[in-house]
C-alpha cells in the first residue's frame, strides 16, 4: 500500500509519465541544460552541445515554461535521459525529433539547420515596380524536406524567407536563432550574440539582431505552419 501511495504522489507532483525510448537531438545553439530533477529550478548537472544525440527514457508532462524574455516563453515537458552513466532531465523545448545538420559557422562555433535534406533548387524571375520604374528580380528558391527557403537580392538588400512545415514553434524559434547569430571575437574567445525578442503583434513575433538585419520575425500562419522572414542591408 505504501508503494502505491508513493507512485500516486509522484504522478501528482510531476504529471503523467510515459515511456518513449527514442532518439532526439539538441537544437539550442547556447547549449542544452541537463537538470537533476524534472523542474527548471533544479541544479544544472551538465550541458550538451548543439546536435547531441539524446536517448529518451521517459517523458514527464510539465506545466513549466522556459523564459526567453519577459514576454516570450517556450512550452515543453521534461525528458528523462541517460548518457554515459549520467541520468538527468532536459526541457523538451531544446529538443527535436528531426536530426539537424550541424554546421561549423566560425572556428569553434556550430549552428544547427532544421530544414531537412535539400530536395531541389531553382531560380525564378519576376517583375517588381518601385516608383515609376519596373525591375526584374531573381528569387533563388531552395526546397527542403521541412521548408522552402527563398532568397531575393535588390539594390544591396536581401529578403530571406523560410516557409516551414512539420515543425513546432519551439523548433521554428531555434531555427531563427541558428540562422541569425552574430559572432564577436575577443581575446577571451569567440562569443555569439543571438536575436532578442522585441514583441508580439497578433500572429507575428518580432525580433531584433545586431549586424545588418533590419527586420526579423516569425509569422504563425495558424494552420500548423510558420514563416521566418528577415530583411538585411549591407
Amino acid at each position: 500500500m505504501k508503494h502505491t501511495i508513493l507512485i500516486l504522489l509522484l504522478g501528482t507532483w510531476f504529471g503523467s509519465i510515459s515511456e518513449i525510448n527514442e532518439v532526439q537531438y539538441t537544437i539550442n545553439i547556447q547549449g542544452t541544460n541537463v537538470y537533476s530533477k524534472p523542474t527548471l529550478e533544479s541544479e544544472i548537472i551538465e550541458r550538451f552541445k548543439i546536435g547531441s544525440e539524446i536517448l529518451v527514457i521517459e517523458t514527464i508532462e510539465s506545466s513549466e515554461k522556459l523564459k526567453i524574455s519577459e514576454y516570450l516563453f517556450l512550452e515543453g515537458d521534461f525528458i528523462k535521459i541517460k548518457a554515459d552513466g549520467l541520468i538527468g532531465f532536459i526541457f523538451s523545448s531544446d529538443l527535436s525529433k528531426h536530426q539537424p545538420a550541424v554546421i561549423t559557422y566560425y572556428e569553434d562555433i556550430q549552428t544547427a539547420n532544421l530544414l531537412g535534406p535539400m530536395i531541389d533548387q531553382r531560380t525564378e524571375e519576376r517583375k517588381v515596380k518601385y516608383g515609376e520604374r519596373e525591375f526584374t528580380v531573381k528569387d533563388r528558391i531552395y526546397e527542403y524536406e521541412f521548408a522552402t527557403r527563398t532568397e531575393t537580392s535588390f539594390d544591396g538588400c536581401f529578403d530571406h524567407t523560410y516557409d516551414l512545415k512539420n515543425l513546432s514553434f519551439n523548433e521554428v524559434y531555434h531555427q531563427l536563432i541558428n540562422s541569425n547569430i552574430v559572432v564577436a571575437t575577443t581575446s577571451g574567445g569567440n562569443f555569439i550574440e543571438v536575436p532578442k525578442f522585441k514583441g508580439k503583434e497578433e500572429n507575428v513575433y518580432h525580433f531584433y539582431s545586431d549586424g545588418a538585419t533590419e527586420d526579423l520575425r516569425i509569422i504563425d500562419n495558424k494552420d500548423g505552419t510558420y514563416r521566418i522572414y528577415s530583411y538585411d542591408c549591407t
